[in-house]
Protein backbone atom coordinates (compact mmCIF):
# COMPACT_ATOMS: atom_id res chain seq x y z
CA UNK A 1 0.00 0.00 0.00
CA UNK A 2 1.25 3.51 -0.64
CA UNK A 3 1.23 6.68 1.56
CA UNK A 4 2.17 9.77 2.55
CA UNK A 5 5.26 9.48 4.64
CA UNK A 6 5.62 12.35 6.75
CA UNK A 7 9.33 13.08 8.21
CA UNK A 8 7.77 14.19 11.55
CA UNK A 9 5.34 11.49 12.39
CA UNK A 10 7.13 8.75 14.73
CA UNK A 11 5.21 6.18 12.91
CA UNK A 12 6.37 7.01 9.51
CA UNK A 13 9.68 7.38 10.68
CA UNK A 14 9.82 4.28 12.37
CA UNK A 15 11.31 1.13 11.19
CA UNK A 16 8.27 -1.02 12.28
CA UNK A 17 6.08 1.10 10.24
CA UNK A 18 4.81 -1.09 7.20
CA UNK A 19 4.23 -3.39 10.50
CA UNK A 20 2.15 -1.30 12.00
CA UNK A 21 0.13 0.00 8.66
CA UNK A 22 -0.19 -3.66 8.08
CA UNK A 23 -1.93 -3.61 10.78
CA UNK A 24 -3.90 -1.02 10.69
CA UNK A 25 -5.04 -2.28 7.71
CA UNK A 26 -6.27 -5.61 9.14
CA UNK A 27 -8.16 -3.28 11.25
CA UNK A 28 -6.54 -4.12 14.44
CA UNK A 29 -7.62 -2.13 17.41
CA UNK A 30 -5.40 0.59 18.24
CA UNK A 31 -4.37 -0.61 22.05
CA UNK A 32 -3.29 -4.04 20.35
CA UNK A 33 -1.14 -2.49 18.20
CA UNK A 34 0.45 0.14 20.71
CA UNK A 35 1.15 -3.27 22.96
CA UNK A 36 3.16 -4.59 20.07
CA UNK A 37 5.32 -1.72 19.45
CA UNK A 38 5.50 -0.13 23.36
CA UNK A 39 9.10 -1.02 23.65
CA UNK A 40 9.79 -0.29 20.15
CA UNK A 41 8.52 2.93 19.50
CA UNK A 42 8.58 5.57 22.47
CA UNK A 43 5.08 6.95 23.56
CA UNK A 44 3.36 5.45 20.72
CA UNK A 45 -0.12 6.45 21.70
CA UNK A 46 -3.85 6.55 20.25
CA UNK A 47 -3.70 10.03 18.90
CA UNK A 48 0.00 9.10 17.43
CA UNK A 49 -1.82 6.35 15.63
CA UNK A 50 -5.20 8.02 14.72
CA UNK A 51 -3.07 11.16 13.12
CA UNK A 52 -1.10 8.67 11.16
CA UNK A 53 -3.93 6.48 10.05
CA UNK A 54 -5.86 9.63 9.10
CA UNK A 55 -3.39 12.18 7.36
CA UNK A 56 -0.48 9.51 6.02
CA UNK A 57 -1.98 6.08 5.32
CA UNK A 58 -5.17 6.93 4.90
CA UNK A 59 -6.08 3.42 3.20
CA UNK A 60 -10.19 3.94 3.38
CA UNK A 61 -10.22 7.54 2.20
CA UNK A 62 -8.36 6.95 -0.61
CA UNK A 63 -10.65 3.80 -1.03
CA UNK A 64 -13.32 5.93 -0.86
CA UNK A 65 -12.38 7.76 -3.77
CA UNK A 66 -11.12 5.35 -5.78
CA UNK A 67 -14.89 3.75 -5.36
CA UNK A 68 -16.41 6.73 -6.52
CA UNK A 69 -13.71 7.21 -9.84
CA UNK A 70 -15.04 3.73 -10.33
CA UNK A 71 -18.44 4.31 -10.20
CA UNK A 72 -18.40 7.82 -12.35
CA UNK A 73 -16.50 5.74 -15.34
CA UNK A 74 -19.03 3.03 -14.88
CA UNK A 75 -21.58 5.54 -15.73
CA UNK A 76 -19.71 7.08 -17.92
CA UNK A 77 -19.62 4.59 -20.04
CA UNK A 78 -22.78 2.91 -19.61
CA UNK A 79 -24.34 6.36 -20.70
CA UNK A 80 -22.38 5.85 -24.05
CA UNK A 81 -23.56 2.78 -24.63
CA UNK A 82 -27.00 3.44 -23.85
CA UNK A 83 -26.43 6.61 -26.39
CA UNK A 84 -24.65 4.61 -29.01
CA UNK A 85 -28.11 2.32 -28.63
CA UNK A 86 -30.24 5.61 -28.87
CA UNK A 87 -28.40 6.40 -32.30
CA UNK A 88 -28.81 2.95 -33.69
CA UNK A 89 -32.78 3.39 -33.08
CA UNK A 90 -32.62 6.56 -34.54
CA UNK A 91 -30.92 5.31 -37.59
CA UNK A 92 -33.51 2.15 -37.77
CA UNK A 93 -36.26 4.90 -37.35
CA UNK A 94 -35.09 6.87 -40.56
CA UNK A 95 -34.24 4.18 -42.46
CA UNK A 96 -37.64 2.80 -41.82
CA UNK A 97 -39.03 6.20 -42.96
CA UNK A 98 -36.99 6.62 -46.06
CA UNK A 99 -37.93 3.15 -47.06
CA UNK A 100 -41.82 3.77 -46.74
CA UNK A 101 -41.67 7.08 -48.73
CA UNK A 102 -41.81 8.09 -52.34
CA UNK A 103 -38.48 9.17 -53.08
CA UNK A 104 -37.49 5.21 -52.06
CA UNK A 105 -39.73 4.45 -55.09
CA UNK A 106 -37.91 6.68 -57.40
CA UNK A 107 -34.60 5.37 -56.67
CA UNK A 108 -34.35 2.26 -56.02
CA UNK A 109 -30.48 2.81 -54.94
CA UNK A 110 -31.59 5.02 -51.92
CA UNK A 111 -33.84 2.17 -50.45
CA UNK A 112 -31.10 -0.38 -51.08
CA UNK A 113 -28.30 2.14 -49.64
CA UNK A 114 -30.96 2.92 -46.78
CA UNK A 115 -32.11 -0.85 -46.45
CA UNK A 116 -28.99 -2.05 -45.91
CA UNK A 117 -28.10 0.37 -43.38
CA UNK A 118 -31.28 -0.34 -41.39
CA UNK A 119 -30.21 -4.12 -40.91
CA UNK A 120 -27.01 -3.13 -40.06
CA UNK A 121 -28.03 -0.59 -37.55
CA UNK A 122 -30.44 -3.73 -35.87
CA UNK A 123 -27.63 -6.48 -35.91
CA UNK A 124 -25.03 -4.07 -34.11
CA UNK A 125 -27.76 -3.03 -31.50
CA UNK A 126 -28.38 -6.97 -30.77
CA UNK A 127 -24.52 -7.39 -30.66
CA UNK A 128 -24.01 -4.60 -28.54
CA UNK A 129 -27.49 -5.84 -26.09
CA UNK A 130 -25.56 -9.18 -26.38
CA UNK A 131 -28.84 -10.73 -27.91
CA UNK A 132 -27.71 -12.08 -31.25
CA UNK A 133 -29.82 -15.26 -31.05
CA UNK A 134 -33.14 -13.73 -30.41
CA UNK A 135 -36.37 -13.63 -32.94
CA UNK A 136 -35.73 -10.46 -34.14
CA UNK A 137 -31.81 -11.58 -35.17
CA UNK A 138 -33.65 -14.36 -37.15
CA UNK A 139 -35.97 -11.74 -38.52
CA UNK A 140 -32.18 -9.92 -39.33
CA UNK A 141 -31.24 -12.92 -41.05
CA UNK A 142 -34.24 -13.55 -43.05
CA UNK A 143 -34.04 -10.11 -44.65
CA UNK A 144 -30.17 -10.24 -45.01
CA UNK A 145 -30.66 -13.31 -46.93
CA UNK A 146 -33.32 -11.12 -48.95
CA UNK A 147 -30.91 -8.55 -50.10
CA UNK A 148 -28.52 -10.88 -51.43
CA UNK A 149 -31.09 -12.68 -53.63
CA UNK A 150 -32.19 -9.30 -55.11
CA UNK A 151 -28.54 -8.41 -55.79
Amino acid sequence: MSFNKNPQCKICQSEHCDDINRMLAEGRPYSEIIAEFKDKIPNLNKTNLSIHKRKHFNFVGEAIEEYYRSQKVFEEAKKKVIDELEALDTTVARAYEILHSNEAEKKPRIAEVWGNLMLRAIKLKHEIAGNIEDPASKLLTFFEEAMKEDE
